[in-house]
């Protein structure tokens, strides 16, 4: 018998996983297993290639987290104005030229422009992706659905890093920008397994909105809340753009790969329980116990 959701807390999985939601979910994850794969690699790359300081190496990854900013930004407007199709395939196409760049880099400017570029190919995906996931799980079962498609980052946060790292040691930086670029053209043809119209709710978008108005972009409902993420993402990117570097000079590079593959395994574990507890007690029972242990 089929599970139906709002019965004595059985959840309907046949609703959730559905075709539209394992499409996105793979995109999600083959763009993910990309940028994680390039991000822990970016500081040792810069300093090796040219030769800067640890310093400036770091600007390689903070500059595509730059590029997400920019590219989820703009991208809720489009979404509304062009669909959820349109963005994401731009954002898969945006992503794959940014990756095909790094054979040209030849300078330090250029590599901060090409990382900036690739951040708002991501940002394109990410918004795209969880915009659709947002429709297609059942609204009774946002809380789990939601935390079974957050997995497929998890999953990605774990083989990323660990493919970069490992690697890095047996083969060149050049061989791990293919691998990156093989993900990225994966997704294309991922791509054309989805089956949602450019528009998923039936009320059409009304003419076009003002692109030079702030609050076309910004809700400033969710600015305290997004305070709070960014300080601890602040923390946990930094722990991510130099646990390569720092783990070379330790001599743990076994070590850090393996801090990503506990790290997932740990996320795997308790985000079906997060879901069902989401669901059934609200949002703050997760947020305030996680905020502590974090």
């Amino acid at each position: 018998m089929k599970k139906t959701a709002g019965v004595g807390g059985r959840t309907d999985y046949a609703a959730i996983f559905n075709r539209n939601f394992n499409v996105v979910a793979l995109i999600n994850l083959f763009t993910m297993i990309s940028y994680y794969l390039i991000f822990v690699i970016s500081t040792p790359y810069a300093i090796s290639r040219f030769h800067t300081t640890p310093n400036v190496a770091g600007l390689t990854a903070g500059i595509i987290v730059l590029g997400c900013l920019a590219g989820r930004f703009i991208t809720g407007n489009l979404i509304s104005l062009l669909g959820c199709r349109k963005v994401l395939f731009s954002g898969l196409v945006v992503y794959i030229g940014s990756i095909g760049l790094y054979f040209t880099v030849d300078s330090l400017e250029t590599l901060f422009a090409v990382r900036f570029l690739t951040g708002i190919g991501v940002g394109f995906i990410g918004t795209a992706t969880g915009t659709i996931v947002a429709y297609v799980v059942p609204k009774h079962q946002h809380g789990i659905g939601i935390s079974f498609f957050s997995m497929s980052t998890a999953l990605a946060l774990a083989f990323g890093p660990f493919l970069g790292i490992t690697l890095l040691q047996w083969t060149d930086y050049e061989h791990l920008f293919m691998v990156s670029l093989g993900f990225g053209a994966a997704n294309l043809l991922v791509f054309f397994g989805l089956t949602i119209a450019d528009h998923l709710t039936d009320t059409p978008v009304q003419g076009t909105k003002a692109l030079l108005r702030l609050s076309n972009y910004i809700d400033y409902r969710v600015l305290p809340f997004s305070l709070v993420v960014v300080v601890v993402c602040l923390c946990w990117g930094t722990v991510q753009a130099f646990i390569s570097f720092y783990a070379r000079e330790r001599g743990l590079v076994g070590a850090a790969s393996l801090f990503f593959l506990v790290y997932a395994a740990t996320v795997l574990l308790t985000r079906p329980i997060s879901g069902k507890i989401f669901d059934s007690r609200g949002e703050n029972v997760i947020v305030y116990p996680t905020l502590l242990l974090t």
